[in-house]
């Protein structure tokens, strides 16, 4: 066994650029026992180097160079060796990758519009026939609250009383019955869509290149009738963690990254909102240029709340005081306001705050070649080091790899719909030979697959194992995918593998604004009201209903029994008063105490008492 000097070995072998760091390096005695004959131990010399690799904005910006020709023995004797190496390892730029699923579609501006009525046929029922607004309906069923809502001219509006002559878009004036006197509120949504995916968390992507160049003839010196040199390329990745040359005489694996001073930003509270229909549009055709990064709590995911992405008729008809508010209030902050405050910023030279293609802090890269894939990432500034080992040759450390047989009993992927997390390989490993040993798995998909990070795992002898791993698709169409599971033993070497076609079904949408929407025409909305649901209405009470006070329609159409009791009687006792009072005047206020406390009040009373007060005096003097 050679004991080997390294002071020696790196002062006249070994010449890193700046961009890497050599951390350590010894040269071993390596050993292995086969599982097929436990009792032969196969030793070999190895150099061992870890080293840690910077990543570069150019490709091939950060690479180092490691010659390995000579060693000196325990003996000061130097020691040729007969194949020398030249390794030439790159990095490429590392970049966080941001991977999404599909969750949601939201309308890009939704919009109030305003149909002029009077206060005898605007309709607003939850069981009307024929809503002002019209229905709109959703496989052959009305959408419930989609029948909008009417602002009449009040009462005391209408005769005076009441000087405010504006309401919602209606103009009140002194006995206007006529059209004008009501309107109808409809929410009316753009043709154009977003989609809306969720960002998951961002994997790491890079490349790190492996060239190691050695002598296939006699020559010992690199410099010398290259000719006689081979170069083998060894590709290692986050998702392919070990590798060995050609001739199985290098092996390369990538410990793991360390930690930059400043990580990749997390988008886990934000949507990737995306142009999706209809596919016409010139902003879906346009592509990443209108991308847009908006936080999670701009929506609304049930449309019950005003003022959000994704309000819903629900949201629309049952805000509150909602005739005394102004057009368009409950359907401001919507994709179209972000988008075009963008657009404000990025005319001024400012930053945008949503839009990814403009923003001049990251160049974002953007992964939807035929509109399917959807991934954003950019690339890391600053300082990212990967530490990775390279065995070469020999030291003083002697350590015993177990190499063990083993085979893949099955791999299976069931099908899935695309652009969710619903995917699951289903993977089982056992261990064949008779030594506890580590392996290696190692995924190769076909595209639009997410990348599959490998897996490393240790087995007693005969033992079997099996993993559920997640995979993800972003393919929204059908699609036929394929993958590939490679297991390697623990020095790296591939002892079997397994291929499997699997398909994900079309991405189902979710859309909560407005389902399978069909396109109203108030004119001509004539769909009956049947199909509508009852209980679904429960949630909003009569004052929002029916906020007038003398909306006797809204009242018999919405069930609100009391509050058309309660006006009726209001009514009755305004009508008694004003029939008894006039009665009074009319029999020369012979009614009373009600006529008398009518003089009273008129000061007629005063008069009658003042006068009856002098007569019984003029009694009183002339008897005296």
């Amino acid at each position: 066994m050679f004991i080997i000097n390294l002071l020696l070995i790196f002062f006249f072998l070994v010449f890193p650029t700046n961009n890497s760091t050599i951390i350590s390096n010894s040269q071993i005695q390596s050993c292995s026992i086969n599982s097929s004959n436990s009792t032969n131990l196969n030793c070999t010399q190895k150099l061992v180097i870890s080293l840690s690799i910077q990543n570069g904005q150019l490709k091939d910006s950060d690479y180092m160079e490691v010659f390995v020709s000579q060693v000196i023995s325990m003996d000061n004797t130097q020691q040729t060796l007969q194949n020398p190496y030249r390794i030439s390892i790159s990095k490429s730029a590392v970049s966080a990758v941001y991977p999404s699923i599909y969750f949601q579609d939201f309308n890009f501006r939704p919009v109030e519009q305003i149909i002029n009525s009077d206060v005898f046929s605007c309709q607003d029922g939850a069981l009307a026939a024929n809503p002002t607004c019209g229905w709109v309906t959703s496989d052959s069923k009305t959408v419930p609250y989609s029948q909008g809502f009417c602002c009449d001219c009040s009462f005391s509006q209408i005769t005076g009383i009441d000087t405010t002559t504006s309401l919602r878009g209606t103009d009140c004036s002194f006995l206007s019955l006529g059209s004008g006197s009501s309107t109808a509120h409809c929410l009316r949504y753009s043709p154009l869509w977003y989609s809306a995916f969720e960002v998951k968390n961002y994997y790491i992507d890079y490349e790190i290149d492996v060239f190691i160049t050695y002598n296939i003839g006699s020559q010992t010196n690199l410099t010398e009738n290259t000719s006689q040199y081979t170069t083998e390329q060894i590709s290692l990745s986050p998702s392919n963690t070990i590798a060995l040359s050609q001739d199985n005489s290098i092996k390369a694996n990538l410990i793991g990254d360390f930690q930059p001073p400043t990580p990749p930003d997390d988008f886990s509270d934000y949507f990737l909102t995306i142009p999706s229909s209809p596919n016409s549009n010139t902003m879906v055709l346009e592509g990443p240029l209108n991308w847009m990064l908006i936080p999670k709590n701009y929506f609304t995911l049930d449309g019950t709340e005003c003022n959000k992405i994704g309000v819903s008729y629900s949201a629309f008809i049952s805000q509150g005081n909602r005739c005394q508010m102004h057009v368009g209030d409950c359907l401001h902050n919507q994709i179209y306001d972000l988008y075009y405050s963008d657009i404000n910023l990025i005319t001024s030279g400012d930053n945008p705050n949503y839009l990814l293609y403009q923003d001049k802090t990251k160049q974002y890269s953007f992964f939807s070649d035929d509109s399917q894939n959807k991934k954003i990432s950019y690339e890391l500034s600053g300082v990212f080091n990967t530490l990775i080992t390279l065995e070469l040759i020999a030291d003083n450390i002697k350590f015993v790899t177990n190499i063990s047989t083993g085979t893949l009993d099955y791999f299976k992927i069931d099908t899935f719909q695309s652009s969710t997390a619903d995917g699951v390989i289903q993977i089982q490993v056992t261990n064949t030979g008779s030594l506890t040993a580590n392996f290696f798995l190692s995924y190769n998909c076909s595209e639009y697959i997410l990348p599959i990070p490998g897996k490393e795992f240790s087995l007693s002898p005969f033992q079997s194992t099996s993993f559920d791993n997640n995979i993800y698709t972003f393919n929204q169409n059908f699609q036929t995918h394929e993958c590939c599971v490679t297991l390697k033993n623990s020095i790296g070497q591939v002892i079997d593998t397994i291929t499997t076609i699997f398909n994900s079904t079309q991405t189902i949408s979710n859309n909560v604004q407005n389902p399978n929407m069909t396109d109203v025409n108030p004119s001509n909305s004539n769909q009956s009201a049947n199909n509508t649901n009852d209980s679904q209405y429960q949630s909003l009470t009569c004052q929002r209903l029916c906020p007038g006070f003398f909306d006797f329609v809204c009242f018999g159409t919405n069930k609100c029994w009391g509050y058309l009791a309660r006006t009726i009687i209001i009514i009755m006792l305004v009508l008694g008063t004003c029939l008894s009072i006039l009665r009074c005047i009319k029999n020369g206020c012979c009614c009373g105490c009600a006529c008398k406390m009518l003089k009273y009040i008129t000061g007629s009373g005063h008069e009658n008492a003042s006068k009856d007060k002098m007569k019984n005096k003029r009694e009183i003097y002339s008897k005296s």
